[in-house]
């Protein structure tokens, strides 16, 4: 599970800080593939986020658009989407651990 370091929501905006870790990827493709983005967005993540450095990667749905930021130790995922914060923690709450 992806344990998040910080959350911060701005109307439809959900900014989310976790570490970066070699399985960060595979979590990731799992809550993606759940929420059913097309496989030409999963690729786009396929890759272990250990091996990236100032990349930024964009990721796209129906419902959501998905902006990561990936830095050397940290990486910032922003929501994009006019679901709401408990929707969207409902469908993370099996590939995310929150902070208390």
């Amino acid at each position: 599970m992806i344990k998040i370091k910080r959350i911060a929501n701005e109307e439809s905006i959900h900014h989310y800080v976790f570490e970066n870790s070699t399985n960060i990827h595979n979590e990731l493709l799992g809550y993606f593939n759940d929420l059913k983005f097309e496989k030409d967005e999963l690729i786009k993540i396929d890759t272990p986020f250990t091996e990236l450095e100032e990349e930024y990667i964009f990721m796209k749905s129906e419902k959501m658009k998905i902006h990561f930021f990936i830095c050397r130790k940290n990486i910032h995922m922003i929501i994009d989407s006019d679901e709401s914060q408990k929707n969207i923690h409902f469908q993370m709450r099996n590939y995310f651990l929150f902070p208390r």
